[in-house]
């Protein structure tokens, strides 16, 4: 028995969820099912052809969490930034201060 009674059998002939591009999902879970994208206007598949998007490699999560990939220190600042919490951050009501 699995542990989650809500699981559900495949039906017959869906897609197996490891032939699903991640591209497709991210997709679909940003604008619903189904939806098309328009194609690449000549610029955009220029700069994807110049950046070698099309090249990345499938395992490039399990490179980046290798304890032997070389990283740079940011610094604390975009610690903090990154550890911000969320919310309304009243932008009105910043003030600058010189030396912060």
């Amino acid at each position: 028995m699995p542990p989650d009674f809500n699981l559900r059998p495949p039906r017959p002939g869906d897609p197996r969820p490891q032939e699903i591009d991640a591209q497709s999902q991210a997709i679909d879970a940003l604008f619903g099912p189904g939806v098309q994208l328009p194609p690449r206007t000549p610029g955009e598949q220029a700069l994807l052809d110049a950046t070698g998007a099309a090249k990345a490699s499938a395992r490039i999560r399990a490179t980046v969490a290798d304890n032997g990939t070389q990283v740079t220190d940011k610094g604390a600042f975009l610690k903090q930034v990154l550890d911000a919490p969320s919310g309304d951050t009243a932008p009105q009501e910043a003030s600058l201060r010189p030396g912060q």
